[in-house]
């Protein structure tokens, strides 16, 4: 017979950016997003899609990893965009990936993808305040901000 030996698990907190926006910090506006996205996925070669939890007074509670492509795109699934959400216990939920090609604006794919994680946001109690699309040189469209949510 096999012994099964226990674990104890650690969760802790640990600031992601020094500067822009710092966990616990109010997401005020597009622009705090929209810094820490940057700050994360700003660089990339190619498209990353990443989803920050957000708690009742908007402060963030993490983010995470939602997809990685190419180039010009990257395949999205929605089970992971709310899955850490309803984990942490979001009240709120902010969406943003990149455009390696240096244009902000938003694919029709990108609408679609906002239309849909808004849609199931209000379904399952966890809206989206906001999807932000980040370039390396720092042009950035907010859905938000430009009244497609």
């Amino acid at each position: 017979m096999k012994t099964i030996k226990n674990y104890n698990l650690t969760i802790r907190r640990i600031p992601v950016a020094e500067e822009p926006v710092g966990y616990l910090t109010p997401v005020a506006s597009p622009s705090d997003v929209t810094k820490l996205a940057r700050a994360i996925i700003g660089d990339e070669a190619q498209e990353v899609f990443i989803a920050f939890s957000l708690d009742i007074k908007n402060r963030i509670l993490g983010y995470h990893e939602v997809g990685r492509g190419s180039v010009d795109g990257c395949a999205v699934d929605m089970r992971q965009i709310f899955r850490a959400a309803l984990i942490v216990g979001a009240s709120s939920l902010a969406i943003s990936h990149n455009h390696p090609s240096g244009d902000p604006s938003p694919s029709k794919e990108d609408c679609a993808i906002t239309e849909r994680v808004a849609d199931i946001g209000r379904t399952v109690g966890i809206p989206l305040v906001d999807h932000v699309i980040v370039t390396a040189d720092g042009a950035i469209y907010s859905f938000a901000t430009k009244g497609a949510l």
